[in-house]
C-alpha cells in the first residue's frame, strides 16, 4: 500500500486511545536466548585451533561436497554466523513482545477474531460501510477464515471494559482509504460479540 503504515498493527499504535507497551517476559526469554549464543560464540573463538583441528580430521572422512565445506570452514562459519543468529533471535523476541492496551483503563486489548478472505476489490470499503452501522442484523455473522486473500477483518477487544475495535485492511488499496479502526463500546460491545464471536 501507500507510504503511510496503513497495517492494522499501525492503525493500533496511531489511535489515541491506545498505548504500546512490551511484555517483559518476552523480552527477557529473547536476551536469554541471544546470551546462550553468545556464549557459545565465544567458546568457538577460545577454542577456535582445537575445533579447527578436529574438524581438518573430520574432513579426511568427508565424502560430500557439504561435509568438506562443513569441516573446512565449520569455526569460521560459526564466528561470523552466531553474533548475526543472536541479534536476530533477540530482536524477533523484541518485535513479539508487542501488547496494546488501552489508555484510559490500562486493560490489554486482545485479539479475539481474525478472518482473511478472497474478495474482489472494494470489498474492503463496503464493509468499512456496514461496519460502522455496528448493526448484527446488517452484518450477519462474521466466522474466521484463514483464506489468502485481498481482505483481513480484525477485532480487537478490552472485555473487561467492554470495549472493542475493529479494523478492515485491503492489500490491493494503493492510497489511504481513511479507515478508522470502529470501536464498539457500550450496548455496541453485545453486538460485537454477536458479530465476531459466534464462529462454531
Amino acid at each position: 500500500m501507500a507510504k503511510k503504515d496503513l497495517s492494522i498493527p499501525g492503525r493500533l499504535r496511531a489511535h489515541p486511545d491506545i498505548v504500546v507497551r512490551r511484555a517483559p517476559a518476552m523480552i527477557w526469554t529473547g536476551v536469554a536466548l541471544a546470551a546462550v549464543i553468545v556464549v557459545v560464540w565465544i567458546f568457538m573463538i577460545v577454542n577456535a585451533a582445537a575445533l579447527t583441528a578436529e574438524f581438518a580430521e573430520l574432513q579426511e572422512g568427508s565424502v560430500t561436497l557439504n561435509q568438506r565445506i562443513g569441516s573446512r570452514f565449520g569455526v569460521l562459519i560459526g564466528v561470523i554466523f552466531l553474533p548475526i543468529l543472536a541479534l536476530l533471535v533477540f530482536f524477533t523476541f523484541f518485535f513479539l513482545s508487542q501488547r496494546y492496551y488501552r489508555r484510559a483503563t490500562g486493560t490489554r486489548l486482545r485479539r479475539t477474531y481474525k478472518g482473511a478472505f478472497a474478495s474482489p476489490i472494494g470489498a474492503g470499503g463496503v464493509f468499512q460501510e456496514q461496519l460502522r452501522t455496528r448493526d448484527p442484523a446488517v452484518l450477519g455473522t462474521m466466522n474466521e477464515s484463514s483464506d489468502k486473500g485481498n481482505l483481513v477483518i480484525e477485532g480487537w477487544s478490552a472485555d473487561a471494559d467492554a470495549v472493542a475495535y475493529v479494523a478492515v485492511f485491503e492489500f490491493s488499496n494503493s492510497v489511504d482509504p481513511g479507515w478508522e479502526l470502529v470501536e464498539f463500546a457500550g450496548r455496541d460491545f453485545a453486538s460485537y460479540q454477536r458479530v465476531f464471536r459466534s464462529a462454531p
